[in-house]
């Protein structure tokens, strides 16, 4: 529920919009009625819709429109989207589907580039069907086949330490880039046990087909809603590992398991895009 506040604070808001602010300005003048707030509130689930954020909004005293609060959650990349209908689900579908996912104990990985006022931070994370692994920072900002391996070496195989599983059972899946497909890294998943024909890549050009794309979307908004731009990559890391080690199983598994439905809509669409 949306919280109240005082009639002095209202009165506040008043003056300074009559004294021809933006809102936006009004809202860095007031404290506690930062962007960031409304962002939050959003992530949260407390504002479904625009509407929702546009009615919260003139009840603080905001005069601003509708479209004025699309624009402003735009401005925090946010994104309108008419929400999909899904087949029903019974208890049977959901069991036959978790099963599924902990049989194959799927590992879906990535690297991205997250960017900030003072530079830019390039790193790699994975995510299973129980909760994210780990993430690591790429120092250099590329990353050559040996490197790959190094990771491969480290991060993932701390993560599959963390969650107690053997190479052998694990449905690795990454991209076609050439460092993930080079000898290098395809002789490092033989030495080590992975399975060859549970090593997969996703098509080119296909992000809607990757999961752990929604997982760095996501993280880029959380990144999104700080008070203050980090000051430097350091911060800008630092801020990174904190919010993907709160990733939850729940969030990791809506993303592994709408699998199934990525590749029913790719054959819907004729092989086209499918969003």
């Amino acid at each position: 529920m949306a919280r109240t506040i005082s009639k002095s604070v209202q009165n506040q808001i008043q003056l300074l919009l009559a004294s021809n602010m933006t809102y936006e300005q009004v809202m860095e003048r007031i404290p506690g009625l930062k962007k960031s707030t409304l962002g939050r509130q959003v992530i949260k689930g407390e504002f479904k819709t625009a509407k929702a954020a546009h009615q919260y909004l003139n009840g603080l005293g905001y005069t601003i429109g509708y479209f004025g609060v699309l624009k402003l959650l735009k401005s925090m990349n946010f994104r309108a989207k008419i929400k999909a209908k899904k087949p029903l689900l019974s208890k049977q579908h959901k069991e036959r589907r978790l099963a599924w996912a902990m049989a194959h104990k799927v590992w879906i990985t990535d690297d991205w580039r997250l960017k900030g006022d003072q530079g830019s931070v390039m790193v790699w994370g994975c995510i299973t069907h129980d909760g994210p692994g780990y993430v690591c920072w790429i120092h250099d900002g590329t990353m050559k086949a040996v490197d790959y391996v190094n990771i491969l070496e480290t991060t993932l195989m701390d993560s599959l330490k963390y969650y107690g599983y053997n190479p052998e059972d694990i449905y690795f899946q990454q991209d076609k880039d050439p460092k993930h497909t080079s000898k290098l890294a395809k002789q490092w998943f033989v030495d080590n046990n992975f399975t060859s024909d549970h090593i997969y890549s996703w098509p080119a050009q296909s992000p809607d087909l990757k999961p752990i794309e929604h997982v760095w979307h996501h993280l880029k908004l959380k990144l999104s809603i700080y008070d203050t731009k980090a000051k430097g990559v350091h911060e800008l890391w630092e801020r990174i590992e904190k919010e993907w080690n709160i990733f939850t199983v729940d969030e990791c598994r809506r993303n592994i398991d709408s699998m199934s439905d990525r590749c029913k809509a790719v054959i819907k669409a004729k092989r086209g895009h499918t969003r």
